[in-house]
C-alpha cells in the first residue's frame, strides 16, 4: 500500500510538471523568432564545443525561425527585437569538477526574463565536447514534444498585456514601449528612461538629459526641456515634438527617428 502511494505521488508530480511545462511552452507561440548568440557567457568563447550551432539546429528542428545575432537579415527586415526570443544556456562550468555535465537551454525575452527553461540535460561522458553536446541534446529534446507555431503575438508586449490587466495600479503607455529603442536626432543617438515622475530623453553616449516627458490628465505627452516646451506624439515609432517658437512666431517640429537597424 505504501509503495502504491509513493508511486501515485511520483506520477502526480510528473503529470503536474508536464502540464506546467506545456503551459510555459505556449508562451513561446507569442514570439516570432529566436536569436542565438555567437558565444555563451558560460564559456566566453565563440561557438565553444559547437554548442551555439547545435542550439540553432535543435531550435530549427522544433520549428522555430532562428538567426545568429550577427545575421544581416535581422536589420534588413527591421524586426522588432521584442518579438524575438534570445537563447542562453546555464549549467556546469568547464573548470568545475563534476561526475555529471549538466546543461539547460533558456529562452529569454528582450528584457532578459526567462520565458522557458528546459529540464536539465545530463551526460557522464568524460570528453568535454561530447559531454556538453550530449547534455544539450538531452535538454533540447523536449522542444520536439510541443508544437510550436507563431500565433502573430507581440512577444514581450503580449506578456505585459496580461500583467498590466491584473495590476490595478499599473498601466502600460506607448512611451513604455519607446524605452526599448534608440532615436536619432541631429546626428546623435538618444534613448528614453522611465522614472517615477515620467520619462527622461537623454543622450545615449553622454547620458546628458535633453528633456522630460510625461502624460497630463488628458493623456497628452508633454515635452519640457531648457529651451522648448511643447507636446509629443508617436508616429510610426518616431517621436514628433511640436512647439511654438516665439521668435519665429510659428509652430515648429522636431523629429526623433526610431533606429531600426
Amino acid at each position: 500500500m505504501k509503495k502504491t502511494l509513493v508511486l501515485l505521488c511520483v506520477l502526480l508530480v510528473a503529470s503536474v510538471s508536464k502540464i506546467t511545462a506545456q503551459n510555459n511552452f505556449q508562451e513561446l507561440n507569442n514570439y516570432k523568432f529566436v536569436v542565438v548568440p555567437l558565444e555563451y557567457k558560460l564559456f566566453e568563447e565563440e561557438n565553444k564545443y559547437l554548442l551555439n550551432s547545435l542550439t540553432k539546429h535543435l531550435l530549427n528542428q522544433a520549428g522555430f525561425t532562428t538567426y545568429v545575432e550577427t545575421d544581416p537579415k535581422l536589420a534588413n527586415m527591421q524586426l522588432d527585437r521584442c518579438v524575438g526570443l534570445y537563447a542562453d544556456i546555464t549549467g556546469t562550468p568547464k573548470d568545475l569538477f563534476s561526475f555529471n555535465t549538466i546543461l539547460q537551454l533558456q529562452l529569454k525575452d528582450c528584457k532578459g526574463n526567462i520565458i522557458y527553461e528546459t529540464p536539465p540535460g545530463k551526460s557522464k561522458l568524460k570528453e568535454y565536447k561530447e559531454a556538453y553536446q550530449e547534455a544539450l541534446r538531452e535538454a533540447g529534446s523536449i522542444l520536439s514534444n510541443f508544437n510550436y507555431a507563431y500565433n502573430g503575438g507581440e512577444g514581450y508586449f503580449e506578456t505585459r498585456k496580461r500583467v498590466v490587466s491584473t495590476e490595478d495600479n499599473v498601466r502600460e503607455t506607448p512611451l513604455d514601449r519607446s524605452t526599448f529603442f534608440d532615436y536619432r536626432f541631429g546626428g546623435n543617438l538618444y534613448n528614453i528612461q522611465k522614472i517615477e515622475a515620467g520619462y527622461i530623453l537623454e543622450s545615449k553616449s553622454t547620458k546628458e538629459k535633453l528633456a522630460h516627458l510625461h502624460y497630463n490628465e488628458n493623456q497628452n505627452i508633454l515635452y519640457n526641456s531648457k529651451k522648448i516646451n511643447g507636446t509629443a506624439t508617436l508616429e510610426n515609432g518616431d517621436i514628433i515634438v511640436e512647439y511654438f517658437d516665439v521668435d519665429a512666431g510659428r509652430l515648429k517640429k522636431l523629429v526623433f527617428k526610431r533606429v531600426t537597424e
